[in-house]
């Protein structure tokens, strides 16, 4: 029997599975490590790349790979490369990040899929093809409402604790906690020691979730600056293109995903309350990972329904 992989890369994690011809998960894995060569040096790329399909190659026991499918952000090379000497597959189908997305979110052709990882941007889709984004410019020049500028938010307050700029937060322990140090200045730079530092600062949004459900003024006022952002990207991709207010929109990437299984979500809530305050109401949250994009696609390629 064949069997097929679909791939979500993104900032700082790989995903992937292993499906065969009848659509049954066979291999379902999660590699830490990025693949955004904006943000990761290209040996890093690489190497998470090939560590990835080594956690495939050993997971699978000897499946027969036909196909793989997914976003790989522009590194479809290396995976054809690393897919056919790892995994005797070097056969590889790209699909649009935000085509992807919307195939997620029960979407097809058209609609606006909004992202939030490690960083964040809205797609245009129209009749299959992504037609805009908005957004997406990187940690470096954008990704306003992402892990990475939540993050980035929380240490930001806590140094300005730490200077007395701001009344006591607990983002301040949290760096402490973090980071140990002998001092709260070489806890800060802590962020910096590793590899992939963007990755670092992104994760301590987690950080600020644990402050924020406390009740922590400034992790709360971080979240909500996240989803009035987020919603802006949204907002910004009705108006820019005339599309009609029951335009169907979805989400996909970690923080939101994360977001929505919490009982009291820290983000959705207020994008849905902003988004309808302008009549946009088609918000779809019955949603799948991402990564099962790639076998969507394939089921309606196969079916060729598309």
């Amino acid at each position: 029997m064949d069997h097929f992989i679909s791939f979500d890369g993104g900032g700082t994690k790989i995903d992937a599975i292993v499906f065969d011809e009848n659509l049954n998960t066979v291999f379902k894995t999660t590699y830490n490590g990025g693949i955004n060569a904006r943000t990761l040096a290209p040996d890093v790329v690489e190497k998470n790349i090939v560590g990835c399909m080594e956690q495939i190659k050993s997971g699978i026991n000897g499946l027969n790979i036909k196909r793989m499918y997914g976003f790989f952000m522009h590194n479809q090379l290396l995976f054809e490369k690393h897919g056919r000497d790892i995994l005797g597959c070097g056969d590889v189908v790209v699909i649009d990040e935000g085509v992807q997305g919307i195939l997620c979110g029960g979407i097809y052709p058209s609609g606006v899929l909004l992202l939030c990882g490690t960083g964040s941007d809205a797609f245009v889709v129209q009749n299959g093809q992504t037609v805009d984004i908005i957004g997406g410019w990187g940690a470096l020049l954008g990704d306003d409402g992402s892990g990475y500028s939540m993050g980035k938010a929380a240490l930001n307050a806590a140094i300005a604790y730490y200077e007395k700029r701001i009344d006591y937060t607990l983002l301040y322990d949290a760096v402490i906690k973090k980071y140990p140090a002998e001092s709260f200045r070489k806890s800060v730079y802590g962020v910096y020691a590793g590899t992939e530092p963007v990755r670092a600062i992104a994760d301590f949004a987690k950080d600020a979730e644990i402050a924020a459900d406390k009740g922590d003024k400034a992790a709360l006022q971080i979240f909500e600056d996240a989803a009035t952002s987020l919603a802006q990207y949204v907002i910004t991709a009705f108006n820019k293109h005339d599309l009609p207010l029951d335009t169907p929109v979805t989400f996909t990437g970690g923080i939101l995903k994360h977001d929505i299984s919490r009982e009291k979500p820290l983000i959705l809530g207020k994008i849905g309350e902003i988004l309808s305050s302008f009549g946009i109401t088609n918000l779809k949250t019955d949603i799948k990972p991402a990564v099962f994009g790639g076998m969507i696609y394939h089921e309606m390629s196969h079916k060729k329904n598309y």
